[in-house]
């Protein structure tokens, strides 16, 4: 039996001319953004944050961990990224692939015909900015593509779904002819990084320059230099790679019976505010000297003052440590400090009940929407990558939007067992329009055996142009 191939102009020929939409996932941004892999947990994040059995203490310590294991690394701008590649090589490759990739939709963008608008659309899950990178270094190349994120302004640039629906054309200065320019549209369903609520106008805003990231990296610095993990074992081995003591069994059940127990105690410990007061008499003795009037005045009056001190340094947002600050050493920071700034953020929570804490929930829903809508339309294509179908809201999307007979889904699957587990997750919904890529993770070359992955490489590959089959 001949084995099914697809070679990059076979794939660029099946759709051109088409709606063409992605859906790209966190996958996309390993080797620049960390991933979580909670195996050993034997449930995801998700699920943790979702057990209704967990009380207040344990989900903020589950959102102060989720901030500073991941969200806190998402925010790249070229100069982090440059001191990420000093540490990182590797992540200079994930950063080339977004640029590639990029650059090579436009081409095939400006390949289209005029007969249908030359657009593309990249729904996205991941709060990164790399996305954002990719596009302001692209543009500057490649000045005729418009790069669209739904945000409008000059000065101030604020989102809205209302920006996407935009053909954007090019005229001679004699105005004797007019073309479309190929559009890029980015919709980011998860929210991004990159956006701050103005509390007066309540509108998103997008900028680099995000002071509530900048504050809230503040807070879970400060708490953070206050804990010690090694004294939160479980907490430091899944979500900051530390290996177990070798005394400890590394099974599920002790790993999820414990992992609660320390969500519990995972608070920071500060030095005690008030030393022992020799003038006013307080001794750790068993029979302390009675305090006078006067005395227990005094004191009252010093704890109020220690108190206001104390309790006004974070009443106000602070602003980001300065340089006598650096250690954090003199610094203080309750989890409601933090859990008050951290719900300011514009990122969906892993819950299943993600709008618990947000305040963007109408632009989430308006994106799904957009989604949905756009699975509708008559000669679509969906290309899936780097997306674990977690998000049980977009999986039902994808599930519902197969019974579209001229919708066609190619799922790039990172290796056989991604591809099995996606196929369970999709289920037995309409096999003839979705295609899960690469067809085969097995080629030879010369008469050796190699192997590929489902990869941005891979993804990029699709949209090279090459004649020969499977990268």
């Amino acid at each position: 039996m001949t084995k099914k191939t697809l070679s990059s102009d076979r794939f660029l020929k099946d759709i051109q001319g088409k709606n063409l939409n992605f859906l790209i996932g966190a996958g996309a941004s390993v080797g620049l953004v960390n991933t979580l892999d909670l195996s050993e947990l034997g449930e995801s994040f998700e699920d943790l944050y979702s057990d209704k059995e967990l009380n207040s203490q344990q989900k903020v310590a589950l959102d102060l961990i989720w901030f500073k294991s991941w969200i806190q690394d998402t925010l790249i701008t070229k100069e982090k990224i440059k001191k990420i590649l000093e540490k990182n090589p590797d992540g200079q490759k994930t950063y080339d692939n977004y640029k590639k990739f990029v650059n090579e939709l436009g081409d095939f963008l400006n390949r289209e015909g005029y007969d249908r608008p030359k657009r593309a659309n990249i729904f996205t899950t991941n709060y990164d900015s790399l996305f954002e990178l990719a596009f302001d270094e692209t543009s500057q190349d490649q000045r005729m593509i418009y790069f669209n994120d739904g945000s409008r302004g000059f000065l101030n640039r604020y989102i809205s779904t209302e920006n996407f629906n935009l053909n954007i054309s090019h005229s001679a200065m004699s105005d004797n002819f007019q073309r479309n320019i190929p559009t890029i549209n980015l919709l980011k369903i998860h929210g991004s990084i990159t956006w701050d609520l103005e509390e007066n106008s309540k509108r998103i805003k997008a900028t680099i320059n995000n002071q509530v990231f900048q504050k809230v990296k503040t807070d879970s610095d400060i708490i953070f230099s206050h804990i010690d993990l090694d004294n939160f074992p479980i907490i430091d081995h899944l979500f900051f790679g530390k290996a177990l003591r070798s005394k400890q069994k590394e099974n599920k059940e002790f790993i999820q019976e414990n992992l609660k127990k320390e969500l519990l105690e995972f608070k920071p410990k500060y030095p005690t505010i008030l030393s022992t007061s020799t003038d006013a008499n307080l001794s750790m003795s068993e029979n302390p000297k009675p305090l006078t009037q006067e005395e227990a005045t005094d004191l009252e009056d010093r704890l109020q003052d220690e108190f206001n001190l104390h309790f006004n340094k974070w009443k106000y947002p602070q602003p980001i440590l300065n340089q006598k600050n650096n250690d954090n050493s003199d610094l203080e920071c309750s989890l409601n400090d933090f859990e008050m700034d951290y719900k300011r953020l514009q990122v969906v929570n892993p819950t299943k009940d993600k709008f618990r804490e947000t305040v963007f929930q109408q632009n989430y829903y308006q994106l799904l929407r957009m989604l949905s809508f756009e699975l509708e339309k008559r000669d679509s294509i969906l290309i899936i990558f780097g997306f674990s179908f977690a998000d049980e809201h977009i999986l039902e999307i994808i599930r519902r939007s197969i019974i579209n007979p001229y919708l066609k889904v190619f799922v790039i699957c990172y290796d056989e067992r991604s591809r099995e587990d996606i196929k369970t997750k999709l289920g037995n919904v309409g096999p003839n329009q979705i295609d899960f890529l690469p067809y085969d993770y097995n080629y030879v070359i010369d008469g050796q055996k190699q192997s590929m992955k489902g990869n941005f490489d891979y993804l990029n590959y699709l949209f090279s142009g090459r004649s020969n089959s499977e990268g």
